[in-house]
């Protein structure tokens, strides 16, 4: 039986007979949610895209909305601020809870901008400061008989149980759970029983009655739950300052579930604050009961281990093509090897400039059109020194599944676009070329003129390639 647990900067696989720990993947923090629609092999995750730490005033949390959805690589676009627990529903909908803006959202996942909306109040942000909590801080969602049970963790106001008609988003009642403050994560037993995590104190709770049902026995904060047939898997962080929490010591707590009591605990190691616990391959009764397609194998496919081969054919793949990228000196940034030929620029820029000046700069590009920023440059007149900065910069873009070109110029204080310079409806894969002749440039895709720009600085000048979130490879012969 495996479970997955995600931390601020990572997605774990936990072999729960061994406490086996393996990465998962730590390339789009800060994770939290973990779902999938049942039948699916995909793996729905939130991710608040920044770090958490860093929100500190209304200014920080005023730009905080860059959290979003991912669907294996998939994405929605960034609008949500801080999600938390998401939930696939059985209407092909993701149930997330939007917390830094104080509303539980429904997206349909393959119509961008779509959603619908509910809360408890009209505050629309869960706080104006690190010490100013206004909101509900709406954290964890659970889905039973047409009932979307959703905890308000409260802050120190206490903590509430909503529960609202699905998928109307009514609101049918708002409980006081009896001297809890600060819960996450919900669990409806049946009737008579909803528990949660009690997390100020290390255990678990009937939220009916406030009365403690488990607890550690020891300093550690509660968050995150699975339940099987037959135990409750309980995610443990330790209490540590915010800035901390990436790196602080987790486990699992295993607790018997006819009895209440403690049956294992096993130690993640110093991955940071646990947010959520999934079981993968059985049934897990605090999420929809359905387990993941494929089971394990599923996840094995994002594992380190897999990293390792990916690794090996890049060093193998680096040695082709070298007389091309021979005359490229990196700058900025270092691209993946993809074999065939294609290197990939991810979320962070990548420069190569021409060893010498150069009259002419030729490159097959790829672009992403999946809601991030995916655009390539062939640059020219380059005096940057080792910055991003100082050229012509000959950009062609990814919007609407086409890409659209435009000429951008850096000379020493920001980016310009130059005027009269857009060319729409190419193609988001091709052959981009940059012809300098004295003081102007003529450039093509795929063999085809779309202008003639002036330079900035006259040719011959150091040309190169410059990307973010796109693949590249030298023109085949």
């Amino acid at each position: 039986m495996h479970a997955l647990v995600s931390t601020a900067r990572f997605l774990l696989l936990v072999e729960l007979d061994s406490g086996r720990v393996e990465a998962v993947e730590c390339n789009r923090p800060e994770y939290y949610g973990i779902s999938w629609f049942p039948g699916s092999s995909e793996l729905v995750l939130s991710h608040s895209g920044l770090n958490n730490e860093t929100l500190v005033d209304i200014l920080s949390l005023a730009s905080s909305e860059v959290g979003y959805l991912s669907k294996g690589e998939q994405k929605t676009e960034t609008f949500l601020s801080q999600p938390h627990q998401i939930l696939c529903a059985p209407d092909r909908n993701v149930v997330v809870t939007n917390t830094g803006r104080n509303r539980i959202q429904v997206i349909d996942f393959e119509i961008a901008g779509q959603y619908r909306e509910a809360g408890l109040n009209p505050v629309r942000w869960d706080r104006l400061g690190r010490d100013e909590a206004y909101g509900d801080h709406l954290n964890s969602v659970f889905l039973k008989d047409s009932k979307l049970y959703v905890i308000a963790h409260g802050h120190k106001a206490g903590s509430q149980l909503l529960t609202f008609a699905y998928p109307e988003l009514r609101l049918l009642s708002a409980q006081k759970v009896p001297d809890v403050t600060g819960m996450h994560n919900v669990f409806v037993e049946d009737q008579d029983l909803i528990l949660g995590c009690d997390s100020y104190v290390g255990g678990i709770v009937d939220l009916k009655t406030g009365r403690p049902l488990w607890t550690s026995g020891c300093p550690i904060y509660t968050r995150g739950l699975a339940v099987s047939d037959n135990s409750y898997f309980i995610g443990e962080s330790e209490f540590t300052a915010r800035e901390n929490r990436a790196s602080c010591w987790s486990g699992i707590w295993v607790i018997d579930r006819p009895t209440l009591k403690t049956s294992d605990y096993l130690p993640l190691g110093p991955y940071g604050a646990v947010n959520e616990v999934r079981l993968v391959d059985v049934p897990d009764f605090a999420h929809h009961g359905t387990p993941l397609a494929g089971g394990v194998a599923s996840v094995e496919l994002r594992l380190s281990s897999q990293i390792r081969t990916q690794r090996l054919q890049a060093a193998r793949s680096a040695k082709s093509d070298s007389k091309y990228w021979d005359e490229l000196s990196p700058i900025l940034g270092s691209p993946l090897w993809l074999g065939d030929g294609w290197k990939r620029a991810g979320g962070i820029m990548v420069l190569s400039v021409t060893r010498e000046p150069a009259v002419r700069v030729e490159i097959g590009y790829r672009l992403a059109d999946n809601g991030s920023p995916s655009h390539l440059s062939v640059i020219a007149g380059y005096e940057g020194n080792g910055d991003d900065a100082r050229m012509d910069a000959f950009l062609i873009q990814a919007a609407g599944g086409k890409a659209f070109f435009t000429v951008w110029r850096h000379a020493g204080d920001d980016w310009v676009m130059q005027r009269s310079t857009s060319v729409k409806d190419l193609p988001l894969e091709g052959v981009l070329s940059v012809s300098q002749e004295e003081t102007s440039a003529t450039v093509s895709v795929n063999g085809q003129t779309i202008g003639t720009y002036e330079l900035r600085r006259p040719a011959p000048s150091k040309m190169g390639i410059r990307a973010l979130n796109a693949s590249f490879r030298p023109p085949k012969e």
